[in-house]
C-alpha cells in the first residue's frame, strides 16, 4: 500500500515501466540505462513481485515500486504518465486496461521473445498498444498484416531488435573460448503446450545419459512457475 500511495504522489510522471514478475527486468536493461545515462528523466518502474532483484537498482533517477496484482488493476486506471512500456500484451482485454484520467499515455510493448506473435500471442493482443517494438522483420510484416486484414488502428512499429541477444554477443565475445573437456547437452524447451518436457524428456535423457556427455536440462521460467510439482518429480528421478 505505501508503494501504491507514492507512485499516485509523485507529479508529472514521464516514462513508467511495468514488469511482471523477476527476471523481466532484461528485457527493459538496454532501454532504460540509455535513458539513465544520457537524460535527466526519472524512470518509474513497477513491479508485481516484492522479491524482485531490481529493487538493489534504485535510486533517486530509477524509481521502484512494488504492485500486487490487485492493487495494479487500479493503479492502471488511475495511470498519469507521459509513456508506459510493459512485455505482457493484452492491454485493455482483460484486467489491465488503459488510463481513465489520460487519454493520451504512449503506451508501448515490448516483446520478450523473438517468435512469431501471431503463433505464441492471443489474437488482437496488441490491438490497444500505440508502439510496437518488433524484434524482427517477421513480427513487423505481422503487425502490418494485422493492421490490414483486422482493420485495426495503425500503430507506431519501430524496428528494434533485441536487446538481450544483443547482450549475450557482446558477453560472449569478451570471453576466453575454450573446448569443454566434456561434450555437453542443453535442453532447453519452451512452456507452450506439448513441450518436450511433458511429451518426451524421459525419452531424450535415456539416449543421452550415461553416454559420455554433460546433461544440462534448463526449463523455461515459466514451466517452473506453472509446473513446479513435475520439476521436482523429474528432479527427484535423475538425482543420481
Amino acid at each position: 500500500m505505501k508503494d501504491y500511495k507514492r507512485f499516485l504522489k509523485y507529479q508529472s510522471k514521464q516514462i513508467v515501466f511495468y514488469s511482471e514478475k523477476n527476471g523481466f527486468y532484461k528485457y527493459f536493461k538496454d532501454v532504460i540505462e540509455v535513458i539513465l545515462k544520457k537524460t535527466d528523466i526519472v524512470i518509474h518502474y513497477i513491479t508485481s513481485d516484492p522479491n524482485d532483484e531490481v529493487f538493489k537498482l534504485a535510486s533517486d533517477q530509477f524509481q521502484v515500486y512494488y504492485i500486487g496484482e490487485n492493487k495494479l488493476i487500479t493503479l492502471m486506471m488511475k495511470m498519469d504518465a507521459d509513456i508506459v512500456c510493459m512485455t505482457m500484451p493484452d492491454l485493455q482485454k482483460y484486467h489491465i486496461k488503459r488510463s481513465m484520467v489520460r487519454d493520451d499515455i504512449q503506451y508501448i510493448y515490448i516483446d520478450h521473445g523473438i517468435g512469431s506473435q501471431n503463433l505464441l500471442l492471443r489474437p488482437h493482443a496488441l490491438d490497444y498498444f500505440d508502439t510496437v517494438f518488433c524484434s524482427n522483420d517477421i513480427t513487423y510484416a505481422e503487425n502490418k498484416a494485422q493492421e490490414r486484414v483486422y482493420g485495426i488502428k495503425e500503430r507506431n512499429l519501430v524496428k528494434y531488435g533485441f536487446c538481450l541477444i544483443d547482450d549475450m554477443i557482446q558477453e560472449y565475445d569478451s570471453k576466453e573460448h575454450r573446448e569443454n573437456d566434456v561434450p555437453t547437452i542443453l535442453i532447453a524447451p519452451s512452456w507452450s503446450e506439448d513441450n518436450i518436457a511433458d511429451l518426451c524428456i524421459d525419452e531424450i535423457l535415456a539416449g543421452v545419459l550415461g553416454k559420455g556427455y554433460k546433461v544440462i536440462f534448463r526449463p523455461h521460467p515459466q514451466y517452473v512457475r506453472h509446473c513446479e510439482e513435475k520439476l521436482l518429480a523429474l528432479k527427484d528421478k535423475y538425482s543420481s
